[in-house]
């Protein structure tokens, strides 16, 4: 059995929430691109945070991985 689909979601959510942060950062003038560029790492860190649990069993998600 892999994760609540509400737990990918929410993960989802949050990568997409960092990507639309760093088009916004971008987009300021002047761009403010390191931290662009954090909130584009982190939305993909995210992205791969709610593949895993989609896949993994409940029983091996790490705590880690369980959104708050």
């Amino acid at each position: 059995m892999s994760a609540e689909p509400s737990d990918v979601q929410s993960w989802l959510a949050k990568a997409h929430s960092d990507l639309l942060s760093a088009q916004i950062l971008i987009a300021n003038d002047p761009a403010i691109l390191d931290t662009a560029c954090f909130h584009c790492q982190q939305a993909a860190e995210k992205a791969i945070y709610s593949f895993v649990l989609a896949l993994l069993p409940d029983n091996v998600i790490p705590p880690s991985l369980q959104p708050s």
